[in-house]
């Protein structure tokens, strides 16, 4: 898309993509002049990267510092954090935004789906209570603020983007003679969607699905017209509804039909908005009482000023060196010191009531991913079986793509994410991983060799004794794909010279060189040592077992 291209190159430019790294310098009070990468800074010292090793200087032997131009090294901005490490032993990530001798004013990176929504958690701790801190450099800090404002607008239009998909309304079957159900489409360039969902739902699956297979077009670098029609997407509201309506016994929540094009899928959005809503009540009381206890806070502190004010007047008046006004200067600070013990009480209650807000918010973007992620990624699952259909192996060679690799990358591309100008892949889904585990501890995996010539009947369920065997093939195919990203063997090129290949005749155990660079048992030594405990994650990406 060449909107997002712009933007991702202004993104990039911005953050300082290219290799060239300046340089920080430090210049001591003896004159001498150090060049290195400032990697740590704190209200004492400044650790400094060189060329060979670190170097720490001490704030009172440093004359100036000259920090290298914003932007430059920052690819790695949107990983870069303030940390403030807590006497309690907590640590609390984010961005600083100011600095004095009693307090550290943070805004809090959490995780979350919206990245936007991560900066607008603001926290206040006091010198006190602070262990450690390590600070950004200032290039580095806004660089990552820079990051995240792109983010944002990209976001901005995103939500811009979705809402101005056309909405029409069309006819929806029904089973009852004479009832007819109030139902949507939007027409998308490769899709055209219907839904009998709410409209806001259906734009929302429907932007996300055209945005992720054009994700996976660029990807692939695959020309920009798809061959032949639109695929139909139906979307259900209810799970009932879809199980019903396509008649048949298997639990699939979602297919796709290559003959007919279609991907059908159900959804329970009348649950999630229940659910949502219960929150959101809770979420409103918990604001209203962290808004008064802020009130409150204020009140006192103006209180505590006013009142110190007063009682340096008198010791003023009765002279400081006096019996009687140094008798009343050591009242005065015990009493300070006393106000400042029950307003930081007060805040820290503040702090707590924060705390369950944003906990709450988790919950909502919990229930939210609980009632829609499951679908969205099913959604992007049978997207990739239709643009493996459309664009990867069109005509002929779709025959001779093999099970194990349309059902590994489909699974691998579920877990793909758009965030800003990026496709991130490559997650590890810590139940797939603890599953695998399981089965390699009791010697019991599919061998690469014969997963490689799976056939459908490895991977359907047609009766409850099927379902390991099934789910096997399914998550091992999932390891294999996800092991040949790491590799960075998952190309078109690649792909297309694996399939040519099986279409020539080649068998699979040789062909399947032609894609991973080696064979079958030097992959299943591989697949093994990923599976070890304590091995690094397959991609070099967290393993987790939950969404992002």
């Amino acid at each position: 898309m060449l909107r997002t291209a712009i933007l991702a190159a202004a993104v990039f430019g911005l953050l300082g993509a290219s290799g060239a790294c300046a340089a920080d310098t430090i210049v001591l009070t003896s004159g001498k002049t150090i060049e290195g990468e400032i990697v740590e800074e704190t209200a004492e010292l400044v650790k400094l990267k060189l060329k060979f090793g670190t170097a720490e200087y001490k704030k009172s032997e440093i004359k100036e510092i000259r920090r290298a131009e914003v932007g430059a090294g920052m690819e790695n901005a949107a990983d870069l954090r303030d940390v403030v490490t807590l006497k309690s032993g907590e640590k609390k990530e984010g961005l600083l935004v100011s600095e004095n001798e009693d307090e550290v004013v943070m805004d809090l990176i959490r995780g979350g789906a919206n990245v936007s929504k991560n900066l607008t958690m603001r926290m206040t701790f006091e010198k006190e209570e602070i262990q450690e801190m390590k600070r950004l450099t200032d290039g580095q800090r806004t660089a990552v603020k820079s990051w995240f404002e792109s983010l944002k607008h990209h976001e901005e239009l995103d939500k811009f983007s979705e809402a101005s998909l056309q909405v029409e309304k069309i006819e929806w079957p029904s089973k009852k003679k004479g009832v007819t159900i109030p139902a949507w489409v939007v027409e998308l360039e490769h899709f055209r969607v219907e839904a009998n969902t709410s409209q806001e739902f259906l734009r929302k699956a429907a932007y996300r699905m055209g945005k992720v297979f054009q994700a996976y077009k660029e990807h692939f670098g695959v020309e920009a017209k798809a061959p032949g029609e639109k695929v139909r997407v139906v979307l259900f509201n209810s799970m009932a509804e879809y199980y019903a309506a396509i008649g048949q016994q298997f639990k699939n929540p979602a297919f796709y039909a290559p003959s007919l094009k279609l991907i059908s899928a159900g959804c329970d959005e009348a649950a999630y908005k229940a659910a949502v809503e219960a929150i959101k009540k809770y979420h409103a009381e918990l604001n209203g009482k962290l808004e008064k206890l802020q009130e409150t806070i204020k009140k006192e502190r103006a209180k505590m000023d006013a009142a110190v004010k007063d009682a340096y007047e008198k010791v003023h008046k009765k002279g400081r060196t006096t019996p009687a006004g140094k008798l009343l200067w050591d009242q005065v600070q015990d009493q300070k010191r006393q106000w400042q013990l029950q307003i930081g009480a007060l805040e820290k209650q503040a702090r707590d009531l924060q705390e369950q807000i944003y906990l709450q918010d988790r919950k909502n973007e919990g229930v939210y991913k609980q009632y829609t992620a499951e679908m969205f990624e099913t959604l992007y699952h049978e997207g990739f079986h239709a643009f493996a259909d459309n664009f990867l192996f069109p005509g002929l060679l779709q025959k001779h793509f093999p099970l194990w690799l349309n059902e590994g990358l489909a699974q691998y591309f579920e877990m793909a994410r758009v965030e800003g100008p990026r496709l991130l892949l490559g997650k590890v889904d810590g139940r797939r991983m603890a599953m695998l585990r399981k089965w390699k501890t009791e010697n019991s995996l599919v061998l690469v060799h014969d997963l490689v010539v799976a056939e459908s009947k490895h991977f359907i369920v047609q009766d409850m004794s099927d379902l390991e065997g099934s789910t096997k093939h399914y998550l091992e195919s999932w390891l294999l794909v996800h092991w040949l990203g790491a590799q960075k063997r998952l190309t078109r090129e690649n792909l297309i010279a694996y399939v040519n290949a099986l279409a020539g005749g080649q068998l699979s155990g040789e062909a399947i060189t032609v894609l991973a660079g080696k064979g079958t048992e030097e992959i299943q030594k591989a697949l093994e040592g990923e599976l070890t405990f304590g091995a690094s994650a397959p991609a070099g990406k967290t393993e987790d077992g939950d969404d992002e």
